[in-house]
C-alpha cells in the first residue's frame, strides 16, 4: 500500500552511490560489544529528493505513513543508509542516545538490545543482554 507517487519516475534505472568505511570493534566478555566507523557518504542522481525516498524506504520497512515521513524528516540522508530491520525479529523505537537521535532495537527471540545512532560523522552500534536502558546508560558513558 505505498504511494508509488512518492518515488519519481525518473529514479528508475539510475544509481545511487554509497561509500562506506572500515569499521572497529570491541567486544566484552558479557557479550557487550560496540562497533563504530565513518558515517557513510551516500550520493543520489539529482533529481531525487533524498528524504523523500528515505521516507519510501521507511514505510518498506513497515513504518506507517505518519511514522515514516515524521522520522524521515530528522535524518541526513547523505550520511545515512537503511538497515532492514524485520519486524517479525526486533522492535524499535527513537531514542535520545549522547544527545543524538538513534535507534533502540530489541530482539523478540533472545532479548538481546542495541543500540544505533551517529553523532559528529561516526556511526556507532552497541549490543548487549541488558535492557535498552543498560545499553543507553552505557552509551551516555562513552567518551
Amino acid at each position: 500500500d505505498i504511494d508509488p507517487l512518492l518515488l519519481p519516475d525518473s529514479l528508475d534505472g539510475q544509481a545511487v552511490d554509497a561509500t562506506l568505511y572500515a569499521s572497529v570493534d570491541q567486544s566484552w566478555a558479557d557479550g557487550t560489544m560496540l562497533m563504530q566507523t565513518p558515517s557513510p557518504e551516500v550520493d543520489y542522481p539529482d533529481d531525487v529528493d533524498p528524504t523523500v525516498l528515505g521516507e519510501a524506504l521507511l514505510q518498506l520497512l513497515g513504518l506507517t505513513p505518519e511514522e515514516a515521513h515524521e522520522m524521515a524528516q530528522n535524518i541526513d540522508w547523505t550520511s545515512t543508509l537503511v538497515v532492514p530491520v524485520p519486524q517479525t525479529a526486533f522492535t524499535f523505537s527513537e531514542v535520545t542516545v549522547d544527545g543524538t537521535s538513534g535507534m533502540a532495537l530489541t530482539s523478540l527471540q533472545d532479548g538481546q538490545s542495541g543500540l544505533v545512532w551517529q553523532k559528529d560523522g561516526v556511526v556507532y552500534f552497541l549490543s548487549g543482554r541488558g535492557t535498552r536502558e543498560d545499553l543507553l546508560k552505557l552509551a551516555d558513558s562513552l567518551k
